[in-house]
Parts: structure tokens; C-alpha cells; sequence
């Protein structure tokens, strides 16, 4: 029950949940019926039609039920129950005394509606015939006299027009956003082959770029080239884990990245080449393509940092961890070796690269520590989707 009263608060659907408009829908339909029938049931009561208020009191504890188990209860079977009672109801009444009989001739026309709306064309079809064969059943042993309804056969006769025109207008209304919802698949199908596509060409571009730069590097002689070609292999590399990664899934543009997978590739790349060991504790944080790569480049150019400068010999560790705290993510790298020199390297080109890409995440800062070795700490809003 609490479910179904979540459903009729939220303003937005839960992606991929068709089922769940069903449900609200569903919830919409039985809270709409106890009130009609607990209306009608009080009417009834005050102007003494006993009769009509015990069926309409009857029906309203069935409702209710249903709307209590809606959350488990299929609305393919919803939809057959509720349909069946109004059915019988409506038909009921026009045998039974009732305050407002003629009201009862204008919820003909929606008996089709729940079938339709909940459950499909071919639901409502059925639905829609038998229903029909009923009203003209009715029609015809009213005309010629064999059981006598509380109406006119002409005012039957209209509204059992009234309920087929209606029934065709629910057919026309479900095929065509029936068809409006196949297009909507079939485009977002082709957006995601398009968008897998071009992020396994760009990855494919970037490797292209990544192998001339490793030709170079196998012939460069001065460490200094080789240091820098190698900076510039492992940037690129840090770039092309995106695509891959986006390639890997078949999602479209408006597609996250788990930063648990993507940095483990980014530090995984790295450990290959330090003898420095790279320990990581990464929360499944996901995030767009933009922010995930930006935050890649960091990684990168911090644990690359601490790898070229923060010992002088030995097998050290480098910490690695990226933590959602509260309305935060907190990204931290952190050497235990000789510390750093403000003065002399605050303005290098890696860490004047780590300031700036910090400034493009949400709300994004950079503070860093040296205290028993390096710490650099980027905070920035958590993405929430």
C-alpha cells in the first residue's frame, strides 16, 4: 500500500520501469472506485436503497483488497477483476432501484478503459466484444419484452453506441502510443550502436596515437624524451579507458562510468610500469563522461608524480581512494615519501594540470598536504542520478 501511495506522489517514473506506470495507473483506478462506491453507498443508505448500497459496500471491500496487494498483485489480473465487478455492477443496476439510475448509463462507456490502458490492444478487444454482446443481449431481451430494464431501449441503444465509439477511441489512443513507443525503442536502440560505434573508433584512434608515441619511446635515447613520451602515453591512455569502457557497455551519450572500474584500469596501467605498489580503495562512484575523464587525468598525473619524485629507491606504497562522504566525493593520493617542495614544484606542469582539472568538477577544490610524504586531496560534489 505504501508503495502505490509512492507511486501516486512521485512526479517522475523510474527509468525502465514500464510495470510501474501500470501500478500507478492501476492505484489511480481503485482509489477513483472507492470513492464513487463509498459515495454512491452513502447516497444509497440516506435515500433507502439497502440493496444498491450493500452490492456497492460489497464491491468497495474487494477494491480496497486489491489496491492493498497492488504492489504484488500483476495489473494483467487487476485489470480482469476490476473490469469483471464493474461490469456485473453497471449491469446489475439496471435491474436495481437506485437514487440516480441514470447515472449508472455513464459509466458504460469506461468498462473498456482498464483493459486497454493496462493491458493492451488485444485485452481491450476482448474486452470490448464481450462486453458489447452483453449490451446488445440486454438490448434485445429488453426490446421484445423478455426481461425489462429500468430505460428506454432508444436511451440503451445510445449509450451502446456511446460505449463502442468510446471503446474505438481507447483502441486508436493505445495503438498509437503503442507505436509512438516501438519508434522511441527502436530509436534509442540506434543511438546506442551509433554512440557504441564511435566511442570503438575513438578508442581506436587513440591507440593508433598511443602506438606512434610508443615507436618514438622505443627509440628515443635521452631519459628526459623518454619520460615525456611516456607522461603523454599514459594521458592518452587515461582518455582511451573511457571509451572503452562506454564501447564495453553499448550505452548511449548520457551514459555513466563506474569510477571503480575505470581508475582500476587507470592504476592498473601504472603498476605495470613502477616497482612502487598501488593500493586503491575506490567507491563504485559513477559519473558523466566529462567529469569520469577529467578525474582520470588526475589519478594519472598524481600517481605518476609519486612514482617519478616521492622515493629514492626502494619498493613503497601509493594510496589511492576516492570515498562519497556525505554530499561530497573525496578523491585522495597519498606517498609516504620525501615530502614535497612547495617553492620548487607547486608550479609544475602535473600539478598545475591537477589544479585546473580539479576546477572543472562539480564544485571542485585541491588542497594538498606534506606531512610524513605527499597527500593530495580533490573534493567535489557526488554526482546523484
Amino acid at each position: 500500500m505504501y508503495r502505490c501511495c509512492d507511486l501516486l506522489r512521485t512526479n517522475t517514473l523510474p527509468a525502465d520501469t514500464e510495470e510501474e506506470s501500470r501500478v500507478r495507473i492501476a492505484a489511480i483506478l481503485s482509489l477513483a472506485a472507492m470513492f464513487y462506491l463509498f459515495f454512491g453507498a452513502y447516497m444509497s443508505l440516506t435515500h433507502g436503497f439497502e440493496e444498491q448500497a450493500f452490492i456497492q459496500i460489497g464491491i468497495w471491500v474487494v477494491v480496497f483488497v486489491m489496491y492493498l496487494f497492488l504492489p504484488t498483485l500483476h495489473y494483467v489480473i487487476f485489470s480482469r477483476i476490476f473490469t469483471a465487478l464493474f461490469t456485473a455492477y453497471v449491469f446489475t443496476m439496471l435491474y436495481i432501484d437506485d437514487y440516480n439510475m441514470l447515472f449508472v448509463l455513464f459509466l458504460l462507456p469506461l468498462l473498456s478503459l482498464p483493459p486497454f490502458v493496462l493491458v493492451g490492444k488485444k485485452e481491450g478487444i476482448v474486452w470490448s466484444v464481450f462486453i458489447g454482446l452483453l449490451f446488445l443481449t440486454v438490448l434485445g431481451l429488453d426490446y421484445y419484452g423478455v426481461v425489462r430494464t429500468h430505460f428506454k431501449s432508444y436511451l440503451l441503444f445510445t449509450f451502446t453506441v456511446g460505449f463502442g465509439v468510446l471503446s474505438l477511441l481507447w483502441y486508436w489512443i493505445v495503438h498509437e502510443r503503442e507505436m509512438y513507443a516501438q519508434h522511441y525503442r527502436d530509436s534509442i536502440e540506434k543511438s546506442k550502436l551509433l554512440f557504441k560505434e564511435m566511442h570503438h573508433r575513438t578508442k581506436n584512434n587513440m591507440q593508433v596515437i598511443i602506438s606512434l608515441l610508443e615507436s618514438h619511446l622505443l627509440r628515443a635515447q635521452n631519459p628526459s624524451y623518454r619520460r615525456l613520451f611516456q607522461t603523454y602515453i599514459d594521458r592518452i591512455k587515461t582518455m582511451s579507458f573511457v571509451h572503452e569502457n562506454l564501447y564495453r557497455t553499448g550505452d548511449d551519450s548520457t551514459s555513466r562510468i563506474n569510477m571503480q572500474k575505470y581508475l582500476g584500469e587507470v592504476l592498473n596501467n601504472l603498476q605495470q610500469l613502477t616497482q612502487h605498489t598501488i593500493i586503491s580503495d575506490i567507491d563504485p562512484i559513477k559519473m558523466s563522461i566529462k567529469h569520469s575523464m577529467n578525474l582520470g587525468l588526475i589519478v594519472n598525473e598524481a600517481v605518476s608524480n609519486a612514482m617519478e619524485h616521492a622515493y629514492d629507491a626502494g619498493k613503497e606504497r601509493i594510496d589511492v581512494t576516492l570515498k562519497n562522504v556525505g554530499r561530497d566525493c573525496i578523491l585522495e593520493i597519498r606517498d609516504y615519501g620525501k615530502g614535497f617542495n612547495h617553492h620548487k614544484e607547486f608550479n609544475s606542469l602535473g600539478l598545475r594540470l591537477i589544479r585546473d582539472l580539479s576546477g572543472t568538477l562539480p564544485n571542485g577544490r585541491m588542497s594538498f598536504l606534506s606531512d610524513n610524504g605527499m597527500r593530495i586531496q580533490v573534493i567535489f560534489d557526488c554526482p546523484y542520478y
